[in-house]
């Protein structure tokens, strides 16, 4: 008999909201973009609860959910296909912030943010952790943009990750504006996946005589 050990399933949770309603990758959770929203209790990417928060706050003249459907070659490849990432929330001069809660404190976390539109843009995503990243999303009019480049079908969807280690609050807020001078943003979706650290490896045990053995096991990339 074989016993395993293995460090939290957050370490290995993949969380995704889908922004604008319409279809949704499975499994991830469909804002509608209509109002205030707030979810306790996020499922992961394999149903399971994954003990991540979120709350998405729109501005005081908030946009709402319009038709985006991306072109194939622009979906990277995933463990559930991103085809239903095919709707945004859309706002004028505006701004839109999701505050991911109950990470781990000091965590490192795998960030994405899908953004697009039917017509050409350049929002600009700022991600704040205990440190913080700013970049543009110079998309192309029905292409989907993954943080700050274009997607393409040849990639993995984790090929295009930011990393951001949570607070010692145990939070990360993305951010999405027009601070580019841009009239409009579209985001189509936004993710989370906690990054296994090395220190933390799982081990196998066996109690068939034989010596204990350390093993590292690759994080389940796409």
């Amino acid at each position: 008999q074989v016993s395993e050990i293995f460090e939290s399933r957050l370490l290995l949770t993949f969380v995704g909201i889908d922004f604008g309603g319409g279809s949704v990758p499975t499994n991830w959770t469909s804002y509608s973009g209509s109002a205030n929203a707030s979810f306790p209790d996020l499922k992961d990417e394999d149903n399971n609860n994954s003990g991540i928060s979120a709350v998405i706050t729109r501005d005081t003249s908030p946009g709402g959910a319009v038709s985006f459907t991306p072109q194939a070659v622009t979906l990277p490849q995933h463990t559930q296909s991103l085809a239903g990432v095919d709707r945004i929330y859309q706002d004028q001069s505006g701004n839109i912030e999701l505050n991911w809660g109950n990470l781990t404190p000091g965590g490192v976390y795998e960030m994405y943010v899908f953004g697009g539109n039917e017509v050409a843009g350049n929002p600009r995503v700022t991600i704040t952790g205990s440190s913080v990243i700013t970049f543009g999303q110079a998309y192309q009019a029905d292409k989907l943009f993954v943080n700050d480049q274009i997607g393409d079908s040849s990639r993995t969807l984790s090929s295009y990750a930011k990393l951001m280690t949570a607070d010692a609050s145990g939070h990360i807020v993305v951010r999405v504006d027009t601070g580019n001078g841009v009239l409009y943003f579209g985001t189509a979706g936004m993710a989370i996946r906690a990054v296994v650290p090395t220190n933390q490896a799982p081990v196998i045990t066996s109690d068939l005589g034989g010596p204990t053995a350390a093993i590292t096991v690759a994080e389940n990339q796409t």
